[in-house]
């Protein structure tokens, strides 16, 4: 059912005339209208809020779902200055129309552009710029989760943020608006509909219903993964936002930044918008540490396609070669490179019952299984590298699994899959079959 409007277009609202409705989410309920004070003669972005409807309503022995209109006036007051990234406030109050009295929140209408309208025009953002940006908005996002105690923002779009830039083409300011979704953190009930979200920036666990500071962390990455590499039009549905499938628009995503990212931008992204919320960056301030590594310079940012320029002429791309097998072949070449240095860098971790007959130390890896290139390369990712390059895992707050379940018929390969991975790693291994556990007695272990 289609609900009207709390106020009309070009009518009178107090001291304020109307202009136009700037929010198409919540109608009848929360309404962000363009409105000029007859006062000053100024632009106001206008919010009215009608409490009589079910979405202000809370169980009384429960913490509200959404803040109500005397807590947002509160908090934005106290953090609506330039520096944390909110609108300030200019008034309030309470006007009766019709029958209803509607409380508003007048606050300084932005003068910056809205950030899907500068990726248009621009196609894409600088890094420099890019991470000003993305710091301001983790600012903000912090001061969401403190004042929704875990909840978020949960509308974070390129089109709720708006940015402004001085004559030399700097970030001169940002604003985080649109915060009709803001809320306490929800599992399974939200106060909102699930087709007010936009698909591209929509973290996976949503569907589900449920919604955390995790989700604008998710949000965030998606934000910042599009600034850098432009929006993907053609990967739009002519449908709409909500129709697009918010998984397959960040793998979409993730393949593109291989060549338009370095791999410590890559990882960073790739860990902001993981689909697991257990290995995404668990806060704002994580995500942001790894930005300011950025910033100074800790971390290179020099572009896959830069790196290779740099490599010898034995790593040149090659006539007959594919880029997917180019790139196959200079991952199998720095992987024949850090077993060299494994082996004469270091002390072999073999086991004495592990050696064959000469006395030689076992060398292997998963290039001696065929086949499974997938598992493989799970291996490789999630385990091997970790284990090869610690320092680097550990720069990023990134340590290997201490479990992982193999699972499939007899004969598939299973143990000789953990073996080579094991040795490839440069690790001890022993195999353990249950009947080694048993014991003379029965049920004994």
């Amino acid at each position: 059912m289609e609900r009207r409007q709390l106020l009309k277009n070009d009518s009178r609202f107090g001291y304020y005339e109307v202009t136009t409705l700037m929010s198409h989410n919540h109608g009848g309920e929360r309404e962000v209208y363009r409105a000029e004070s007859y006062n000053t003669g100024e632009f106001v972005a206008l919010t009215v809020f009608n409490l009589e409807c079910k979405r202000y309503e809370s169980d009384g022995m429960a913490r509200k779902c959404v803040p109500d209109f005397i807590e947002e006036v509160a908090f934005l007051r106290s953090r609506g200055t330039s520096s944390v990234g909110f609108a300030k406030v200019v008034d309030c109050g309470i006007t009766k129309v019709g029958k209803n009295k509607l409380r508003w929140i007048a606050q300084e209408f932005c003068i910056g552009a809205k950030l899907s309208e500068i990726l248009n025009k621009e196609k894409v953002i600088s890094l420099t710029n890019t991470l000003i940006i993305i710091s301001r908005l983790n600012r903000a996002v912090r001061e969401i989760m403190q004042f929704t105690r875990g909840g978020g923002h949960y509308g974070i779009s390129i089109d709720n943020v708006r940015v402004e830039f001085d004559k030399d083409e700097n970030v001169a300011d940002v604003k985080l608006i649109g915060l009709t979704n803001i809320g306490a953190s929800c599992h399974g009930s939200v106060p909102f509909s699930n087709d007010e979200c936009d698909n591209r920036f929509r973290a996976p666990e949503t569907i589900n219903g449920v919604f955390s500071h995790l989700t604008d962390i998710y949000s965030l990455g998606m934000v910042m993964t599009m600034m850098l590499c432009g929006v993907l039009d053609a990967e739009l549905s002519p449908e709409g936002f909500d129709k697009i499938d918010p998984l397959k628009y960040r793998k979409t995503f993730m393949d593109k930044s291989r060549r338009c990212l370095s791999a410590s931008l890559r990882l960073i992204l790739e860990r902001a918008t993981d689909t697991n919320t257990q290995n995404r960056f668990q806060t704002v301030d994580k995500f942001q540490y790894f930005l300011n590594k950025l910033v100074k310079g800790n971390i290179s940012t020099q572009t896959h396609a830069e790196s290779l320029t740099s490599h010898t002429s034995k790593s040149k791309k090659r006539d007959d070669e594919t880029d997917e097998d180019w790139f196959e072949r200079l991952d199998r070449e720095a992987i024949q490179k850090a077993h060299a240095h494994t082996r004469h860098g270091r002390k072999c971790l073999v086991d004495e019952k592990e050696k064959p007959m000469g006395g030689e130390a076992i060398v292997g890896s998963l290039d001696d299984v065929a086949g499974m290139d997938e598992l493989k390369a799970k291996f490789r990712r999630n385990f091997v590298q970790i284990l090869r390059d610690p320092q680097i895992a550990k720069a990023y707050g990134i340590s290997p699994c201490n479990c992982t379940l193999l699972y499939g018929p007899q004969g598939c390969g299973k143990t000789f899959i953990a073996e080579k991975a094991a040795q490839e790693s440069g690790l001890k291994y022993r195999i353990v079959n249950p009947s080694d556990l048993g014991s003379i007695y029965i049920h004994g272990a």
